[in-house]
């Protein structure tokens, strides 16, 4: 069975059992890793995932894993936060940046720009405002190639 197909059968079970924990699914990857085929589990929750969080979602997902055997083969379970780095894609990761400083990154430049900082004053399906320093700016998501939280480590 190709990884895709793997994917796409355990993502909907997945999905299920982790907002039963209320948890959110980011994504599923299966990947090789130092020999070992890694069947990876990346969710988050408002204000962050636990090792507690993690812990609760790995032995519900090892445990319908165990019972309905999609993978074929030895695999190992990973359950973990996507990180605070990782592209923000979807909707939902926009709702739970608002409120806080990001970078985007476009294909081509807007207005002689091909990065953007700034807070998100809102979002539809085609495009984002942003509120930078003491402009606004209309950003066509067809055009933006990278969205990611600015990370800010130490001081104020």
């Amino acid at each position: 069975m190709k990884k895709s197909e793997i994917i796409k059968k355990t993502r909907g079970p997945i999905e299920d059992i982790l907002e039963s924990k209320s948890l959110e699914l980011v994504d599923i990857e299966l990947a090789k890793d130092y020999g070992s085929i890694v069947f990876r589990v990346l969710a988050d929750k408002k204000g962050g995932l636990t090792m507690e969080d993690c812990q609760v979602a790995s032995e519900a997902i090892s445990e319908w894993l165990d019972r309905e055997d999609p993978i074929p083969g030895q695999y190992l379970l990973e359950v973990s936060s996507p990180g605070l780095d990782r592209p923000l894609k979807t909707d939902r990761d926009l709702e739970r940046a608002e409120g806080e400083e990001l970078e985007i990154k476009m294909y081509a430049p807007v207005e002689g720009k091909k990065k953007f900082v700034g807070t998100i004053l809102g979002f539809d399906q085609g495009s984002i405002t942003l509120r930078m320093e003491a402009d606004t700016v209309v950003l066509n998501r067809e055009d933006i190639a990278k969205i990611n939280r600015v990370i800010k480590i130490g001081g104020k």
